[in-house]
Order: structure tokens, then C-alpha cells, then sequence
């Protein structure tokens, strides 16, 4: 229902009351808010509508937002003020222009907490416009159907203790009926005027008299054909009705409904029949009672008819929305159709063949659900919650399957949806299982065996209903009840866990494509978990040996800083994750959705009240700022004093003073609330100071320095206590001191952390931890220290504060730059080099599946045999080539050796007995695919490290390229020819390759500069510039060899040979991808057949491609976290063969302007791409 069909008061009823509203809507008054409240049914939401009627009129309704218990989508506390917002921003185009703009800075404030919406969409905006603003009003109808009090409690406060701070301008009426938490927080307030809705005063009984009065007129005009005289049915029995309306307008209304029935005179005989009531819901009760033996007295003694009744009246009160007879039918599969039963039910349900079945009142399901009111009609809401829930589990089993809507995989999006009856299952079976409490055994067997058969078509079906982020709080709260109800289920439970974790994980890419469950989150799920052995399917794409064992410990990969993070910090309630960069932006994620709620706010490093209402930061501009945690609003102006960048900042424990550490040697002590320094600024380090704290009494500061010493000082008269901490042998990164305040620990640039006795300064350990820039934190129990470690700082260790002994080393991962804990001890926040924030569960362990394919080292290049039966493969560490079946992903022969340096490519030949590499040893040597043997005596004749070799067409062939510039053309066969170099280039040789037809050879160099030569004449025929910022990664001809194509990382150029002319061509392939790539990968992670042009997969956000190869069937990758292992994707032949419908022939390639050609024979030599490779 909108608001255009919704009812208003009767012409000439309730006049004295909506003036009253009338007028305080268009006067100043510090009165902005009015509480309109009733019993239910006295007519709250007809008032509330005859009122946005009139004041729209006049253009100045702001919002209109009614509330409905029965639809959830109008229940939900968290969509009020956004809908507010956006129903404000509609009505005026000011306004609207000013929300644009705050959605635009924070895109995600829809996951924001209330109180920052309530300020930055409603209060700030709004303040905006003039104050001499005509009055807007807001309108929010039956506030007591808006979720649960608990629900509802943050909304609650805003709307009685913030409204207050809305311009005079901005007018809120709400109803209500007076529930206890509801009146608790408007009676206290001097802004809020409350009005009651009086059922005994004269103005209401006179109103329902006249609508009475006109309802009947109605009946009489409607009923001309029956004998009715014409004052039918006279003032007596008007009357009467009145008396037993007992000032409810909805006892009015629906028995007015009963009357307009088929026989009117009898109908109303039988409500005049009985005694007048005494109270309202006494009223109510006779009324629904009459009604409900009038529609069905006559078929009461039918069994089946009871049966009907009490099904289809039971599904429609516990049903979370209202639904359609059609889904009724198709949930309960009553041997009836539900509308033989409903049509009997017009006094007090509302519905047709277009509409849900709607019940007319909230009172009339009071009535049913109670068995003191409403005796034979009890309808036990309990045990009918209880049978839908095993109607929509029976419902879903039969009719989900895998690709329920038979889509296909594309990179649009999905425009599909369910048929009713499915949808409101998918949507609601949780709710529904989640409310039982009594009996829960009963639904164990069905509940587990639903979620075996069918729980990964559910996650599809809800990301077909744009509904697939929900099921992260459905399935945790589904688990909490199974924990409760059903422990012994550890199998359920078990999967239930793998669920939460595998939507968590893989939230995005379902949400993105219903088929990722199946082509990204299923591949690359853990494959010791439940989930994935009882869900596996080798018809779609898989992992030889899977991705990972067991869940890791990554939770989360927060993107947003563009660079390295600089520092991260939980807030108190661990339910928000702070980070700052060094691009000079500070944000808060959500630590569960990780969603963005605040930010970018400026500053480099950052800290947190320990209250969590605001926010510390300190910048390179040397200043530090404060800013309210919610609304993101600088409390103070910048502190100003220090001379150089800020490295560090902290609050004390009570959050009335700041510390600060900076570039310029000081440390600095603040008041937090007058923003003054409070005492001399501490001088004593000679380098500057890189990382402060308090101890938790606040009574000392603990600074750590550049000059490699810690000092100890009196937070309030600046003198230090101890004489300076001596130990590190290289500046001091990070200190921190433990919960206790008796120890601190330190991490320096000389790879060791140290543990200090914070009373007399003596160390108590030297932990080595093997890298240069350690984040030092404590657990919240004080009894373990973790820092970031590693050389490239890339892993996490923990050490036992006591003892030392090191108790967790985590895997390899991506550098990271700091580190941070939550106050519950249950998470580590990870900032990294490139800008991402990691969220971690401590209590998992780290560990990764030891793929069968692996080196010892950092994998630098890899290549698919011709027919994708093998890989091969060789590391930075080893000098050898690997050669792996690619089907198992065993080792397939002991590796080949004979190389004394670093191998930086290899190459099958075209009929895949051969393999070629080159090395910094200056040697091309050619392989027996086979035996493993070499064919040839190594090829010597460049006299620098070889980067590049490609076979020609044939196999017979070989170009090489060099780190000194130089192109040579090698026999492949015994006996070869040394043949003379092709002389031109003047830096290191990036890629090479033949022409179809072998005659020709490309090269590519330095910033981009291509060479063609003539392998005959061995002359150079063709020299252009790709125009690129970065050197060729690969080069190759069109079939035809029309075009030279031309890949630097990401970017693509392409040379047309006939028109002479460099084309732009859209980037469509990841860095790590070459033009020989049967599927490539696209920079947004697309897995792509380069020959149909179809998308059959993409990866996941954790699978970030370091290293790539690819066959026909098949893709080998690694990690930047996982470097030295390779993993091995197959695609079947059913993913192979499925339209798709990304093109690469969509984007259409665009010429570029000639540039004059600066590079000349006669250019000076530069090695610096030499230097690269020895």
C-alpha cells in the first residue's frame, strides 16, 4: 500500500483536531517535534494522512514514511533516515543537491551508524538553507510497528534527543500507540509536544457518529434494490452503533464492512444483537467475533473447512510480509484453493486477485493470537510459525537446483527474479526456524538435510534476489539458534560455520554473478572444510589440490588508500577498524561488512579515544587534529607547535590529554579538550621520534626515537624518570606497553624486539624478528606480544611476554607496514604496502595448503606445453626448470638442470617437444620434452644476461634477446649456426617474437621501442614507439601479420603494417598475461577463453596473480602471497562451451597521432637495464 491509497477522515470528522496540527506545523515553535498517540484503532494513521494530504497542498511536506509490522521492508529502523533523506531531497531540489553531495564523499553512509546519518544527511544539509525557510514537515506514521524497542532504540534517540538540533524550519509529527519505550523517551523532552487521541471525548464520538452516518447513507444508495426505507437504518440503531464503537474508529470501520454485506439488515441485527461493551478491545473483540461467526459460522463444523481456516489464517499472520493467495497455495498445496477460504473473509481481510492478502488491522491479529479473546478462532502463531518454516524448507527443496534461472555468465548484470512463492522462502525460512523455541528437534532432520542438498542453489538464488549480503547475519544467526537448540547437531553445525565463512569471503563475487558460487567461490574454497567436499563439482572449474586446507585467517580486504598504510587502530568496541595512509587520508570501516563509514578525513597517523568518540590524527604538515568519531567534524582548530611531520599521536587512558611525537625530536603533551600544550615540550632524543604512548594510568609517556633509545617521562611535568633505554642498535620503530603498565616492548630497524622492565629500565629479552620496520602490540591480557616480522615485514610472530618463546608465525603474506589488535583479542588489523587494510581472526590458524607444485623460491616464470598436459616452471632461488603434470600437479620428471644463474624465460615449441630457456649465465639451452635432456650444446654467444627467447613457427629456429640490447637468431637443431647479431637496440630486451610465417622477427626494448626485422637480409624493416610508460611485456603478430600487438602491463597498442599508423587498444588483459594465452585474465580478475571472447570464471579478491600461464583447458597462477606455489584451474568442457558475452571486439581500437622518432643508432648506450638483469 501507498500513500495515494491510503485512507484520510471522513469531510467534516477530527476538524478540531487537525487544525491544532494545522497550525503548529506552520508556527515557530521551540515545540518542533508532535507525538500524536492512541490505543489501536483510535485513528492515528487516518489523521497522519489527511494531514500529509493538506500540508502537501501547501508544498511543504517534507517526507511522508508510514510503518507496517507486516512488511519488512516498512519495519526496518535502519531505512528511516536515509528515507527521510531521500524523500527530503525530492521535494526540493536545494536539498537534493546538498545529500547529493554528502553521498558523493561518503558512498557508503548507508552503512553508516544512524547518528552519523541522522547528522550528515538530515542535520547538516538542512542547516544549510536559509533559517527564514518556510516549515517542512516530516511525517512518520505507527512508529510502533518500526521493528522491535530494541530495534528501534537508536532511531529512537535521534528522534527525541537530536531532532532537537534540526533547523527551527523542520516540523516532525509521529503516531504512535503509547508503548512503554516509546513514551520513555518523548516524556522527558521540552522540544516534544505529545497529544493523546481521547476515545470518551465528545469531539471523537461526535466524528465516529458522522462517519457512521455516512457509511450507512453509502450502504442504503449501494443496496437500492432491497426493501430499505429511506432513513434505513435510523438514528436509533446509528446510535447504538456508536455506543459500541467505544470511541475506536476501526470498530467503526470494520463493522461498517460486515453491514455492506449481501443481506445489510441482517447483518447489522447481528451486531446490535449482543451487550454494549465496556472497554475498547472488549468491543473489538464482539465485533471480530460476530464477524467471523457471520463468514463462517455455516461451515464451522466442517472439519476441512477448520483445516483451511486455520492453515491459510495461521501462514498469513506468522508470514514475515504479506503474500499473495498464490503463494499460500504453493506453500501449503492445500487440496483447496486459499481464495475459496478468503473470499468469505472481506470484514477483515483485505485482498483481490491483484493485491496480497492483507490483514485490515493489527488488532484483528491481537484477537486470533490470543485464546483468553478470541476461544474457538485461536490461532496458535507458535506452531503455525513453526509449519511454515518446514513449508518453505519443502518448498525450497523441490524447486532449487544449480542455475535455477539457466543463466548464462557474463560481466552484465543479472535482471532475473523468482516466481513469489520461492522468493518469499529464499528470503524468509531463516527468520522462521530462527523463532522457534519449543520443539526445535523436530525440524533438525529436514533442517540439515536441506542445507546438505541445498545450500549453495540457496546463496544462488539469493544473489538472483539482489539478496545475497544478507545471508551473512542470516546464516550467523541461524547458527547461534542451532548451538542453542540443537548442539548435539555437529554436523550442522560444522557447515554452518564453512557457510558463514564462504559468504563472509566470497560476499562480493556472489553478489556481483548468481554463477560465482560456482566458477569463484566453490573453486576456491578450503578443501578440508565440509562445505566444499559435500559441494565440489568437477563439471565446473576447480583447483588441482585445492587453494587452501582450511579457512585462513583473512576475514576481510578492505581497499581504499592509494597508498601504503601507515597506521591502523580498532576502536573500543572492536566494531570499527581506523586506517591512515600516506596519502594523508584517514578512513573507518565497518569491521564486520567492511564497509566504509567515515572518511577520508586528513592525516597520516592516527589514534582513538578510548571512549571511542573521537579521533586523534597528526599530519606531515606537522599539525594534529581532533574529530568527533560519528559526524567526522574537527572538535578543535589544529594543534599547532611542532616543526616537522607528526609520526605518532596518543591519547591517555581518561582521554583528557594527547601526546604527540614528531620529526623535529620533541615529544609534546596536550589538553584534549582546550587543544593547549599543557606542560614544556619534552626535549632530550636527537633524532626524531617515531612512536609514543601512555601507561595506563596516564601518570608516564614512553617515546621511542631515531637515536635508537627509549625515554620514560612524567606526563605532567615533562622530566623523564629513567635515565634513556639503551639496547637497539638501529632507530626505534614502534612502542608499546602492556595493559599492566610493567613492561614495554620496542621494535627497531636492527630486526630485534626488545622487552624493558617499565620501573627500572633493564631489558628483559631480545626477540629476534629478521626485519626493518616492526608494529609492536600487545594482547588485551597483556601475557603475548605480536609484531609485524619477516625481512620484507610479511608475516606475523608472537611471542609469550614472560618467557620470549615465540609462540605463532603466521604465513607468508604481501608486505605489511602495521599492525593492530582489537580490544577482544579476537582480530588483527593489517595495514600493507599497497593500501589495503586486512582484517584477521587471531583465533584461527594460519595455515595453507603445501601445494604439490612448488619451488623453493619466488616463481618467475611459467608456460603451458602446447597440448596443456604440463608446466613448466622455474624460481628466482633455483637455477633448474620444473616440469609438473598438469593434471595432478606432480613433478614429472626430475628437474632440468645445467643453468649456473637466474632462468628468466623458457618457451615450448609448437609441436611441444622442446623447451627453451635463457639465463644471466649468458646461455640459451634447449630441451627434450621428454627425457629431460638437452638437444643441443648450450648456445653461447651473448655477452650479457639473456631476458627473452621465443621459437620460431616451425621449431627450427630461436630469437634471444639481451640485457646489453643485442637480437640473435639461433638454429635449433645440432650443429646450430652462431649467427650475427641484429645490432639497433640500445637497452635491455624486453620480449621478442617470430612472425607467422617465420620470415620476420619483432623486438621491444626500454620505454617501448619496437624493432621488425628481416630474418633474410637480417636488416631492420619497421621501427615505431608503443607510446607506453613502461617497457613491452609481450609482443606478437596478428594471424595475418597485418598487426604487431604490443602489450606494456596493462596497457595495449597495436601497429598497423599497411596503414602505418599505432592504434589504442582498450586494456583488456592482466599485467601478468602475454598474447600466446589461450585464457587470459582481465584487470578486473575476469577469466576470459581469448578465443570465443567468453568469461568462464574470475578470481577472487584473495588470489591476487603474481606469475601466469595458460592452456586451452587450463590456468597456472601464483600469488603475491604465495609466490613459490603454483596453482593449476581447470576448466571442463561445460564451462568451455557456454555462451558468454564478453567481447573483446567492443571496444574499438582508436589511431594515435605519429611521433617523432627520437631514438637513433647513433644514441648513447645507457646500462641501465643491464644493471637490471646481472
Amino acid at each position: 500500500m501507498d500513500a495515494s491509497t491510503r485512507s484520510e477522515c471522513l469531510y467534516g470528522t477530527r476538524t478540531v483536531l487537525i487544525q491544532s496540527i494545522v497550525d503548529w506545523s506552520t508556527a515557530f515553535s521551540e515545540q518542533q517535534v508532535l507525538w500524536l498517540y492512541g490505543l489501536a484503532g483510535s485513528g492515528k494513521s487516518t489523521i497522519s494522512t489527511t494531514i500529509a494530504n493538506l500540508i502537501r497542498e501547501k508544498g511543504r511536506l517534507g517526507a511522508f514514511i508510514f510503518f507496517n509490522r507486516d512488511v519488512e521492508e516498512r519495519s526496518r529502523p535502519s531505512n528511516v533516515i536515509r528515507t527521510l533523506a531521500y524523500r527530503l531531497a525530492l521535494s526540493d531540489s536545494r536539498i537534493g543537491a546538498l545529500v547529493a553531495t554528502v553521498i558523493e564523499t561518503i558512498p557508503s553512509i548507508s552503512e553508516s551508524p544512524l547518528s552519523f546519518q541522522f547528522t550528515k544527511l538530515l542535520i547538516e544539509p538542512l542547516s544549510k538553507l536559509p533559517t527564514t525557510e518556510a516549515p517542512i514537515v516530516l511525517i512518520l506514521d505507527a512508529l510502533d510497528e518500526c521493528g522491535s524497542a530494541e530495534d528501534r532504540s537508536s532511531l529512537l534517540a535521534l528522534l527525541a534527543a537530536e531532532s532537537v538540533h534540526l533547523p527551527s524550519f523542520i516540523h516532525i509529527l509521529i503516531t504512535s500507540r503509547a508503548e512503554f519505550d516509546i513514551r520513555r523517551a518523548f516524556e522527558v523532552q521540552p522540544h516534544v509536544l505529545m497529544h493523546e487521541l481521547a476515545l470518551a471525548s465528545d469531539n471523537n464520538m461526535k466524528d465516529i457518529l458522522s462517519f457512521l452516518r455516512s457509511r450507512m447513507a453509502e450502504i442504503r444508495l449501494k443496496n437500492s434494490s432491497l426493501p430499505l426505507v429511506h432513513d434505513w437504518p435510523g438514528d436509533a440503531a446509528i446510535l447504538a452503533l456508536n455506543r459500541r464503537a467505544a470511541g475506536l474508529f476501526v470498530w467503526a470501520s470494520t463493522a461498517c464492512r460486515f453491514v455492506d454485506g449481501h443481506d445489510p439488515r441482517r447483518n447489522l441485527e447481528l451486531i446490535l444483537r449482543g451487550d454494549v461493551s465496556t472497554t475498547a478491545e472488549s468491543a473489538l473483540d464482539a465485533l471480530y467475533r460476530t464477524g467471523l461467526e457471520s463468514a463462517v459460522a455455516d461451515r464451522w463444523h466442517d472439519e476441512y473447512f477448520r483445516a483451511d481456516f486455520c492453515s491459510i489464517m495461521g501462514t498469513i499472520l506468522v508470514a514475515r510480509n504479506p503474500i499473495s493467495d498464490k503463494t499460500i497455495d504453493a506453500l501449503l498445496s492445500l487440496e483447496r484453493p486459499s481464495h475459496h477460504t478468503i473470499s468469505r473473509l472481506g470484514c477483515v481481510l483485505h485482498w483481490n486477485d491483484n493485491e496480497l492478502v492483507r490483514i485490515l488491522h493489527p488488532s484483528f491479529a491481537e484477537f486470533l493470537s490470543s485464546p483468553l479473546r478470541c476461544g474457538t478462532w485461536y490461532i496458535d502463531t507458535l506452531l503455525h510459525n513453526r509449519h511454515l518454516a518446514v513449508l518453505c524448507l519443502r518448498h525450497l527443496g523441490i524447486i532449487l537446483r544449480r542455475n535455477i534461472r539457466n543463466l548464462t555468465f557474463s560481466s552484465s548484470p543479472v535482471h532475473e527474479t523468482l516466481p513469489e512463492a520461492t522468493s518469499y522462502a529464499c528470503i524468509s525460512w531463516i527468520d522462521h526456524i530462527c523463532m522457534i523455541a519449543e520443539h526445535a528437534e523436530m525440524i533438525g532432520d529436514m533442517l540439515e538435510q536441506f542445507l546438505l542438498q541445498h545450500l549453495v542453489h540457496w546463496l544462488e538464488a539469493m544473489s538472483v534476489l539482489k539478496k545475497s549480503r544478507t545471508t551473512i547475519a542470516s546464516i550467523n544467526r541461524l547458527l547461534e539458534w542451532v548451538h542453542i537448540r540443537l548442539p548435539y547437531r555437529t554436523k550442522l553445525q560444522e557447515l554452518l560455520r564453512d557457510a558463514s565463512r564462504f559468504v563472509q569471503t566470497f560476499a562480493t563475487s556472489i553478489e556481483e554473478h548468481p554463477l560465482h558460487v560456482y566458477l569463484t567461490a566453490l573453486p576456491f574454497s578450503p578443501i578440508d572444510t565440509l562445505l566444499y567436499k559435500t559441494f565440489v563439482d568437477h563439471n565446473y572449474p576447480y583447483i588441482v589440490g585445492g587453494f587452501n586446507k582450511s579457512w585462513p585467517p583473512l576475514l576481510h580486504m578492505l581497499p581504499g588508500h592509494q597508498d601504503m598504510v601507515e597506521s591502523v587502530v580498532f576502536f573500543p568496541d572492536s566494531t570499527r577498524i581506523m586506517s591512515s595512509s600516506y596519502d594523508n587520508t584517514i578512513r573507518v570501516c565497518d569491521a564486520i561488512s567492511g564497509a566504509i563509514v567515515l572518511g577520508p578525513l586528513i592525516g597520516n597517523i592516527v589514534a582513538v579515544s578510548c571512549n571511542g568518540q573521537r579521533i586523534l590524527s597528526g599530519s606531515q604538515d606537522s599539525s594534529i587534529r581532533i574529530w568527533d568519531a560519528i559526524t567526522g567534524i574537527e572538535t578543535l582548530p589544529p594543534l599547532q607547535g611542532h616543526t616537522g611531520r607528526i609520526f605518532s599521536v596518543a591519547f591517555s587512558l581518561d582521554g583528557t590529554r594527547i601526546a604527540s611525537g614528531s620529526k623535529d625530536q620533541t615529544v609534546r603533551v596536550w589538553d584534549a579538550i582546550s587543544g593547549s600544550q599543557i606542560s614544556e615540550t619534552l626535549q632530550g632524543h636527537e633524532d626524531e621520534v617515531r612512536s609514543v604512548t601512555f601507561t595506563p594510568d596516564g601518570r608516564r609517556i614512553v617515546s621511542g626515537s631515531w637515536d635508537k633509545t627509549i625515554r620514560i617521562w612524567d606526563a605532567t611535568s615533562g622530566i623523564e624518570i629513567l635515565p634513556p633505554l639503551h639496547g637497539h642498535e638501529l632507530g626505534i620503530f614502534s612502542v608499546a606497553v602492556s595493559p599492566d603498565g610493567n613492561i614495554i616492548a620496542s621494535g627497531s630497524r636492527d630486526g630485534t624486539i626488545r622487552v624493558w622492565d617499565a620501573t627500572t629500565g633493564s631489558q628483559r629479552l631480545v626477540l629476534p624478528a629478521e626485519c626493518k620496520r616492526h608494529t609492536v602490540v600487545f594482547f588485551p591480557d597483556g601475557k603475548c606480544i605480536a609484531a609485524t616480522i619477516g625481512y620484507s615485514s610479511n608475516k606475523i610472530g608472537v611471542w609469550d611476554a614472560i618467557s620470549g618463546d615465540q609462540v605463532y608465525v603466521s604465513a607468508v603474506h604481501k608486505p605489511m607496514s602495521c599492525l593492530a589488535i582489537s580490544p577482544n583479542g579476537e582480530q588483527f588489523a593489517v595495514g600493507y604496502d599497497d593500501g589495503t587494510v586486512g582484517l584477521w581472526d587471531v583465533t584461527r590458524p594460519d595455515e595453507y595448503i603445501p601445494n604439490i607444485a612448488t619451488h623453493s623460491g619466488s616463481i618467475v616464470v611459467m608456460a603451458f606445453s602446447p597440448d596443456g598436459r604440463y608446466i613448466a616452471s622455474c624460481s628466482y632461488q633455483e637455477f633448474s626448470i620444473r616440469l609438473w603434470d598438469a593434471q595432478s600437479g606432480a613433478q614429472a620428471m626430475a628437474p632440468f638442470q645445467g643453468h649456473k644463474e637466474h632462468i628468466w624465460s623458457l618457451v615450448f615449441s609448437r609441436d611441444g617437444k622442446l623447451i627453451a630457456s635463457c639465463s644471466s649465465d649468458t646461455t640459451i639451452r634447449v630441451w627434450d620434452a621428454v627425457s629431460g635432456s638437452e638437444t643441443l650444446s648450450p648456445l653461447r654467444g651473448h655477452e650479457r644476461p639473456i631476458s627473452c627467447v621465443a621459437f620460431s613457427p616451425d621449431g627450427t629456429r630461436l630469437v634471444s634477446g639481451s640485457a646489453r640490447g643485442n637480437v640473435r637468431l639461433w638454429d635449433a637443431k645440432p650443429d646450430a649456426l652462431i649467427i650475427p647479431p641484429l645490432r639497433g637496440h640500445k637497452e635491455l630486451i624486453r620480449s621478442v617474437a617470430f612472425s607467422p610465417d617465420g620470415t620476420r622477427v619483432i623486438s621491444g626494448c626500454g620505454e617501448g621501442l619496437i624493432r621488425m626485422w628481416d630474418i633474410a637480409s637480417r636488416t631492420e624493416t619497421l621501427r615505431f614507439s608503443a607510446r607506453c610508460d613502461s617497457y613491452p611485456t609481450s609482443l606478437a603478430f596478428s594471424p595475418d601479420g597485418r598487426y604487431i600487438f604490443v602489450k606494456c602491463w596493462q596497457i595495449m597498442r597495436a601497429w598497423d603494417t599497411h596503414n602505418s599508423c599505432l592504434m589504442v587498444i582498450p586494456s583488456y588483459m592482466h599485467a601478468s598475461c602475454t598474447f600466446s594465452d589461450p585464457i587470459i585474465i582481465t584487470p578486473d580478475a575476469r577469466i576470459v577463453d581469448a578465443a570465443t571472447q567468453r568469461i568462464i570464471g574470475r578470481l577472487p579478491s584473495m588470489a591476487s596473480v603474481h606469475r601466469y600461464a595458460s592452456s586451452k583447458t587450463s590456468i597456472a597462477f601464483t600469488t603475491g602471497e604465495r609466490d613459490s606455489t603454483i596453482f593449476i584451474m581447470h576448466f571442463p568442457s561445460t564451462v568451455l562451451t557456454s555462451p558468454m558475452t564478453w567481447n573483446q571486439d567492443s571496444y574499438e581500437a582508436e589511431p594515435i597521432e605519429e611521433e617523432e622518432d627520437t631514438d637513433s643508432d647513433d644514441a648513447e648506450f645507457s646500462d641501465e637495464e643491464d644493471k637490471y638483469l646481472s
